[in-house]
């Protein structure tokens, strides 16, 4: 017995989807993440790359630090810590992505810090200027920055 062609069709249709969206995401929102942990590692606190309420975070940042505070962000948001091995960091890094509302992506980051697996969930918008980090949440939600320096 053969399946029809239009059964074939609808069974190929999920997998077609499938591979599309992950290809699209990689194109841009992937990107936009990835470059965060390429080195040098230095374009984390550029509030160009962000939107919203995340680049508002990195701003409120920024005018503490300029009146000669130290500012609200005392510990690197894409590694959710203070330090890292830059070798392991880029050895052990993979990107996963999903469709997510509001014509957005999320991101996730995973990788080893000095060992210990980590994981970090970036929220991507498609904007009229590119894609931009809308957020950034560490494992289990503990801190976004979107909504720290308030």
């Amino acid at each position: 017995m053969t399946a029809s062609p239009c059964f074939l069709r609808l069974l190929a249709a999920p997998a077609i989807l499938a591979t599309a969206l992950p290809a699209a995401a990689d194109s841009g929102a992937e990107a936009a993440v990835r470059a965060f942990y390429t080195p040098p590692f230095d374009a984390e606190r550029e509030a160009d790359r962000f939107t919203g309420a995340a680049r508002q975070t990195l701003e409120r940042h920024e005018a503490a630090a300029a009146g000669g505070d130290m500012g609200c962000l005392d510990f690197s948001f894409i590694i959710d810590g203070q330090d890292f091995d830059d070798g392991e960091l880029a050895e052990t890094l993979a990107l996963t992505s999903a469709p997510a509302a509001d014509n957005r992506v999320e991101v996730t980051a995973r990788f080893t810090v000095f060992g210990q697996a980590q994981a970090i969930v970036w929220t991507v918008a498609e904007t009229p200027e590119g894609w931009k980090i809308a957020d950034v949440a560490s494992p289990a939600g503990r801190r976004r920055l979107a909504e720290l320096c308030r």
